[in-house]
C-alpha cells in the first residue's frame, strides 16, 4: 500500500473544514498522512485542528504568521517527508473515497518512476448543499506543454498528486509564485510528465469565501478590466526569472532559452524578441506583453 502525504493549507476555514479532513480520511486503498499549515487564522480552525490531531496520529499541524495561500502551501515543503506520493488539498471540498488511488493507479501505469510525475483533473463543482453545478467546472481537456503552462494555468491544485521525484525538485523552489498550483504545475511540465485523468473525484464547493473559483463570464470579464487598470503585477515574467535562476543548469536548452527570454525580456529590452517568439502563442498574451503587464 502506498502512502501518501496530504498538504492543506487554511485560513478561516471553520464552516467546511470536518467534512473535508473526513473525507481526506476516509481514503481506500492508500496510506494517508496529512501535514497541515494554518495560514493565521481567526475563527476556529485553529481549535478544529487542534482537535483532529489530537485524535488522529496521521494529522500534523503547524501554526504560523498569514504569508498568502501560495506562500504558505510552499512552506509545507521546508519539512523533509519520505512518502510515495504527496497531493494538494482545499479546505472547504469534498474528497471521493477513491480520489487518491485513483491518481496513484495511473500515474503508476502511465509514467516513469525515476522521473517527476504529476497528477490532475477537472473537478464537479457543487453548492453548499453540495448538490452539482458543473460537471466539469474549468473545462480543461488535456495537458498544457511547457510553454503554455508558463502562461496559464487551467486547473486547480486540489487535484494534484504528485511523486517523490516531483517533490525533490519542487523543494528546491524559493522563488516568487502567484499560485502553489500554477508554479507546481510549470515546474513539473520542464522537469517530468503531467497527466489528466478525465474522471473526477472531488466535489469542488463553490461559495462566496472561495480564495480561487470559477465565476461566470461577466464577472471574469470584470476582473479583465480591473486587472489592465490596476498597477500590473507581472506575476508570468516575475516567475519566470526566478524559475530561470533556480533551475537555469538542470533545464535543457530549448526550455532554458524559453524561460530566459520570458523572465528578463524587460530587464534585456528583449519586448520584440518575446512578441515574434514561436513558442509563446495567444493573442491576449500577446496584448499583455505590449502593454508590459506579462
Amino acid at each position: 500500500m502506498k502512502n501518501v502525504l496530504v498538504y492543506l493549507s487554511t485560513y478561516n476555514g471553520e464552516k467546511y473544514l470536518k467534512p473535508l479532513l473526513d473525507s481526506v480520511l476516509a481514503q481506500e486503498g492508500v496510506a494517508v498522512s496529512v501535514f497541515i499549515r494554518d495560514d493565521s487564522s481567526k475563527d476556529r480552525t485553529r481549535e478544529i485542528l487542534s482537535e483532529y490531531a489530537k485524535a488522529y496520529d496521521c494529522i500534523s499541524v503547524i501554526f504560523g504568521n498569514n504569508l498568502g495561500y501560495a506562500k504558505s502551501f510552499w512552506k509545507l515543503f521546508q519539512n523533509e517527508n519520505k512518502y510515495d506520493y504527496y497531493a494538494f488539498c482545499d479546505q472547504d471540498d469534498i474528497w471521493l473515497k477513491d480520489k487518491l488511488i485513483s491518481a496513484v493507479q495511473l500515474l503508476e501505469t502511465g509514467g516513469a518512476v525515476d522521473k517527476p510525475l504529476l497528477y490532475t483533473s477537472d473537478v464537479v463543482a457543487v453548492n453548499n448543499n453540495l448538490d452539482v453545478i458543473d460537471e466539469r467546472l474549468f473545462k480543461a481537456t488535456g495537458i498544457l506543454n511547457f510553454y503554455q503552462s508558463l502562461q496559464k494555468s487551467i486547473v486547480p491544485g486540489c487535484t494534484f498528486v504528485f511523486n517523490s521525484k516531483a517533490f525533490e525538485v519542487l523543494s528546491r523552489y524559493d522563488g516568487y509564485m502567484e499560485s502553489h498550483d500554477w508554479a507546481t504545475y510549470c515546474i513539473i511540465s520542464a522537469f517530468g510528465e503531467v497527466f489528466f485523468d478525465n474522471s473526477s473525484y472531488i466535489r469542488y464547493r463553490i461559495h462566496n469565501n472561495n480564495t480561487i473559483g470559477k465565476t461566470g463570464k461577466f464577472k471574469a470579464l470584470l476582473t479583465q478590466i480591473k486587472r489592465l487598470c490596476r498597477r500590473p503585477v507581472r506575476s508570468r515574467s516575475r516567475f519566470a526569472k526566478d524559475f530561470y535562476d533556480c533551475y537555469a543548469e538542470n533545464l535543457n536548452e530549448e526550455y532554458a532559452a524559453a524561460v530566459k527570454l520570458l523572465g528578463y525580456y524587460r530587464i534585456d529590452k528583449k519586448k520584440t524578441e518575446l512578441l515574434c517568439s514561436k513558442r509563446f502563442k495567444g493573442r491576449l498574451f500577446k496584448l499583455m506583453v505590449l502593454l508590459g503587464r506579462v
